[in-house]
């Protein structure tokens, strides 16, 4: 699947129930990544371990298959907790204390 000519692209704030590493994560939308063929590709965009909760950066299109397969993540699931479309945003929104 290639990449469509334009995409609008979603930043996903998420909350990791359990101790989970960065590296973990990164393994997990690997995972994904390959399964579901995705393009543009998903990425971690910043994940803070003490918090327990991050950004992942994603097309809009990719959305909801996205937040569906974080939730049943092998590490016992990601809860979504919003999405914006731009990282400002994600931050006032959702991450108040990143700011």
């Amino acid at each position: 699947m290639s990449a469509p000519t334009e995409y609008r692209q979603r930043y996903i704030v998420f909350e990791a129930g359990e101790d989970v590493s960065r590296l973990e994560i990164k393994d997990c939308l690997s995972k994904i990544n390959e399964e579901l063929d995705f393009s543009p590709r998903i990425r971690l965009v910043a994940y803070s371990k003490e918090k327990l909760n991050g950004i992942i950066r994603c097309g809009h299109l990719q959305l909801e298959n996205l937040k569906e397969e974080l939730e049943k993540s092998s590490f016992g699931g990601l809860k979504v907790l919003g999405v914006s479309g731009t990282t400002r945003g994600t931050r006032q929104k959702f991450l108040p204390e990143w700011n």
